[in-house]
């Protein structure tokens, strides 16, 4: 039976010598461009699918050591969830925007001065540490 939760939109497949990019994936069904990459439109009976993955990989990540691992070793992905990723990006932004204006936290002057650097931010903070955050911990001594 098919599975599209093994494929991404945006990824190139390869079955035979023709490449196809992948638009979208909805449950199993997974949509194409077909003939992608210069490749010749072909006929495809019981093909193998090939799907080209790059990956870089950061050793002695976390505190652990470097080790020696050989080809068809197991791994793991740390995946970044959107959540964390939007928080990330919004404080970056945040960041970035308030360095140059020396961290002013309004836009205008007088009346018409309005607070709006980074305000959705402490909901997306909160958001976050609500759905990935530490809860507090005790330790038996």
């Amino acid at each position: 039976m098919p599975d599209g939760t093994k494929f991404t939109a945006g990824e190139t497949l390869q079955l035979d010598t023709e490449r196809m990019f992948v638009l979208a994936v909805t449950g199993n069904l997974v949509t194409v461009k077909r003939a992608w990459d210069g490749t010749t439109l072909a006929t495809h009976t019981g093909a193998e699918v090939y799907a080209e993955r790059l990956l870089t990989v950061v050793r002695a990540s976390f505190g652990s050591a470097a080790a020696t691992h050989g080809q068809g070793d197991p791994g793991q992905i740390a995946a970044i969830r959107g959540l964390i990723k939007s928080y990330a990006v919004g404080e970056a932004v945040v960041q970035l925007t308030k360095e140059p204006s020396a961290w002013a936290v309004t836009q205008g002057s007088g009346a018409a001065a309005v607070a709006r650097i980074g305000a959705g931010l402490p909901d997306l903070r909160d958001q976050a540490m609500t759905a990935f955050g530490r809860t507090a911990r005790t330790r038996v001594v």
